[in-house]
């Protein structure tokens, strides 16, 4: 079926791509999807890839999405990771937003971490910023929580400390 595929469509156009793999995919199979997408587009291009999975994908099941972008996008470079999480998933959802990066993420690294939630979140709201890090991070190491909260709150404010 791929090869078929592959040589009856020209995938430089994305949109021609998609209405091919969702008519040929069955795309309730996760596995599937990402066997197909994989073996046809080129992801070195990170804004083709968003294209796609977001019209292919249903990303309200948050489960499904990560386990597409885990397998699709190289997560080593937290720049691309950040690049697709931010456009494909509605971050205003702060448990939806935790659920992906605790999957995706290796949290052992906390400057990894600080890294993608200082982008992802708008940390304006104190309180938001607290109900990601609690979930996201070990707190028995004080110091890895300080770590991450001196980089991620900005001190100047004394009263948003405290409220810290």
């Amino acid at each position: 079926m791929l090869e078929v595929v592959a040589v009856v469509v020209d995938f430089d156009d994305v949109e021609d791509f998609v209405e091919v793999v969702t008519v040929v995919v069955d795309l309730d199979d996760v596995e599937d999807f990402v066997e197909v997408v994989i073996v046809v587009v080129d992801f070195e291009d990170v804004e083709d890839f968003v294209e796609v999975v977001t019209v292919v994908v249903d990303f309200d099941d948050v489960e499904d999405f990560v386990e597409v972008v885990t397998v699709v996008v190289d997560l080593d470079d937290v720049e691309d990771f950040v690049d697709v999480v931010t456009v494909v998933v509605d971050i205003e959802d702060v448990e939806d937003m935790v659920e992906v990066v605790t999957v995706v993420v290796d949290l052992d690294d906390v400057e990894d971490f600080v890294e993608v939630v200082t982008v992802v979140v708008d940390f304006d709201d104190v309180e938001d910023m607290l109900e990601v890090v609690i979930v996201v991070v070990d707190f028995d190491d004080v110091e890895d929580m300080l770590e991450v909260v001196a980089v991620v709150v900005d001190f100047d404010d004394v009263e948003d400390f405290v409220e810290v």
